[in-house]
């Protein structure tokens, strides 16, 4: 099973709700944290670590990074040995992704890589962003980052007419 998450949606549509709802139950499972939000850091309350600040998008890219990296030595490391090392599950949220990842060179070089050999080692993205295109990201190759983000829900938002808000889940096509 693919970890992870792509939520897309416009404002008020209940994209950040859902969000911070998936990080809490993660928590709950026993995750540990980590989130992107330069914004609102205050509603993420129990995160391991919470990224703010203009930095906010660097500081993340690198700590993804060096995180992987260490996963990835322990593994080569344990293998040498004959072990295996059972990694505790990680969720790194990147709130408002699209807009933060084009602000940061770090983020689109290393999403694709990331993507693809984070899960290997327990480690788990949940995005949110308003739309996920190389012209809102600055990702090149984004065709190939919205593969691996393996689980995708579309919000919509109430209109005056229809106040009802709706998600289509991208897997099973179906709408709630």
């Amino acid at each position: 099973k693919n970890p992870h998450v792509l939520l897309e949606g416009g404002t008020g549509s209940g994209k950040s709700v859902a969000t911070r709802h998936i990080a809490m139950e993660r928590m709950r499972m026993g995750h540990d944290v980590h989130v992107l939000d330069p914004h609102k850091p205050e509603l993420w309350g129990g995160a391991k670590q919470v990224f703010q600040g203009q930095t906010a998008g660097t500081d993340m890219a690198k700590f993804m990074i060096d995180e992987l990296n260490k996963r990835i030595r322990m593994g080569i490391e344990a293998a040498n040995k004959g072990q295996i090392v059972d990694f505790k599950p990680m969720t790194l949220v990147l709130s408002d992704f699209a807009r933060i990842a084009k602000e940061t060179p770090a983020l689109q070089n290393n999403m694709r890589a990331f993507l693809t050999e984070a899960r290997k080692y327990k480690m788990a993205v949940v995005a949110d962003t308003t739309e996920l295109t190389r012209a809102e990201s600055g990702i090149e190759g984004i065709e190939n980052v919205r593969r691996n983000l393996g689980q995708k829900a579309q919000f919509y938002a109430g209109t005056d007419a229809d106040p009802q808000r709706r998600v289509r889940i991208a897997a099973g096509g179906a709408q709630r």
